[in-house]
This record gives structure tokens, sequence and C-alpha cells, in this order.
């Protein structure tokens, strides 16, 4: 039986993890394409890189062993990789969470998309974790903002 391991968000967007595997250089197994999320980064300024998969988790849920494993592997690997998280939001508005390994890299980058949150920031951020160890320990990061939007809501 293949091992879940539960997610949660923590001070959002760093997800934790439980029981996450060593990490090695040899690279994602099996990354596919990931062609819908691919496109908006790529507009950001990002190169296409694997997907290791996506997953929407809703307000709780779990994240499979093959997602976390292929991440580890991407971490200073020659290809690079990632992975998209969608949470949801307390009023079920969903962020979505890209885990980069940038290709020869070993620091995290998480670009974090709000811009569906109708009750929050409408924005594209960066977090650049030099010294993250896995998904599990990002270490310090440092926080950019790369594009924001007006909020849905009007004031009352």
């Amino acid at each position: 039986m293949m091992e879940l391991r539960t997610a949660a968000l923590v001070c959002l967007p760093t997800l934790v993890l439980a029981g996450c595997g060593a990490a090695n250089s040899a690279g994602p197994s099996a990354p596919t394409e990931d062609p819908a999320s691919e496109s908006e980064l790529v507009q950001l300024g990002f190169e296409s890189l694997p997907s290791c998969g996506e997953v929407n988790l809703g307000l709780d849920g779990t994240l499979s062993d093959k997602i976390v494993d292929c991440m580890n592997a991407a971490r200073g690997s020659e290809a690079g990789a990632q992975a998209s998280v969608t949470n949801s939001t307390d009023e079920g508005d969903p962020i979505t969470l890209y885990y980069r390994y940038e290709p020869g890299q070993s620091r995290l980058r998480i670009v974090e998309d709000t811009t569906a949150d109708n009750y929050g920031p409408r924005e594209w951020r960066l977090r650049t974790c030099p010294d993250a160890q896995s998904l599990t320990d990002p270490g310090q990061c440092d926080i950019e903002t790369l594009a924001s939007e007006p909020p849905a809501y009007e004031d009352l």
C-alpha cells in the first residue's frame, strides 16, 4: 500500500509534509509535462520544468510519496522539476504553490499564486529558500512580489 503524507499550510505558503525522505541528485522520477500551470509561470519569466505532479489538497488533504520523492530527486539535478500544490482558503478560494528546483540548483523556489483569493492579496509571490534541505525543511526564505491585481471584493 502506498504511504500518503499529510500536508498542511503553516504561515502560508510554507507547506509542511510529514516524514519526507532524503534528497539525492539523480533527477525526478518519471516527470511529466504540466502545460496548464506552465503557461502562467512562463509569462512571469520562469522556464518550463519537468513536473513531479499536481495535487489539490482542498482544506486539508494528503500528498503522495511519489510527488515528494520526485521533488527530492530533483534537488540539485541537471533537469530540475516542479510540483503544483493547491490548497483552499477558509472561504474556498484556491491558493496554488509551485515548488521548484531549477536545473542544477539546490535552493527551493516557491511561486505562490493568490490571484483567485477574493479576500486576500491577489498577487504572485516568489519565496527563494537558499538553505532548503527539502520540501519539509525550506529554511529561511526571501519573499518578493512578482505581480499583483486589485482585490475582487468591494469595500463596504
